[in-house]
């Protein structure tokens, strides 16, 4: 006979449904054995390895993406430099009176927010602390800055060399060739004069 007592069964005959500490007990007094500490040491010490592996590899693929990102990183500052190069590039004046080749200065045109154009004077220098950008006032005669603005453009720049390459005339510069990181591009001045 089985009785009810608080929802709680207790087992009087054959195939009514045992309290769970009976059900435990009569279990463990049949021969069933529940899991010992050294089964459970086992257990927590392989899923602790496998954890462990599963943290390394996780932490070894961060460690890559990071280094992934920052090689882009770069290489997108050092295409945004050689833009900006360029666009200098392209506005220069091709008449040899407006460059001064041993320092690499250059008069450029540039428009004011009137939109009147006036010039300017600009350089590029690789150094030690990148890539740097200077623009001001340059006295072509005394080779010397009157008054200048030194931009830092790119910290971790390749070094770069410039070629200027001269018109039949010997009068004018028509292009400079720019060779950085193994590239050499060819950079046509336009036929103006500041």
């Amino acid at each position: 006979m089985c009785f009810i007592v608080n929802k709680i069964s207790y087992d009087r005959i054959e195939g009514c449904v045992k309290h769970p500490a009976q059900a435990l007990a009569q279990s463990v007094r049949a021969g069933y054995s529940a899991f010992t500490l050294i089964e459970l040491l086992i257990y927590l010490v392989s899923f602790s390895f496998f954890a462990i592996l599963a943290f390394g590899f996780l932490v070894q693929t961060q460690r890559k993406i990071f280094a992934d990102a920052t090689k882009n990183e770069k290489i997108v500052r050092q295409a945004i430099a050689i833009d900006l190069l360029k666009r200098d590039f392209v506005c220069a004046s091709a008449d040899k009176s407006d460059w001064d080749p041993q320092n690499f200065v250059f008069r450029k045109t540039v428009l004011n927010k009137n939109g009147f154009s006036f010039p300017i004077c600009v350089s590029w220098q690789t150094t030690k602390d990148g890539l740097l950008r200077i623009e001001g006032d340059y006295n072509f005669v005394l080779k010397k800055w009157i008054r200048k603005i030194v931009s830092k453009v790119n910290n971790d720049f390749v070094p770069l060399r410039f070629v200027l390459k001269k018109s039949m005339d010997k009068q004018r510069f028509d292009c400079v060739e720019l060779n950085y990181a193994g590239v050499r591009e060819t950079i046509f001045l336009k036929n103006r004069r500041v």
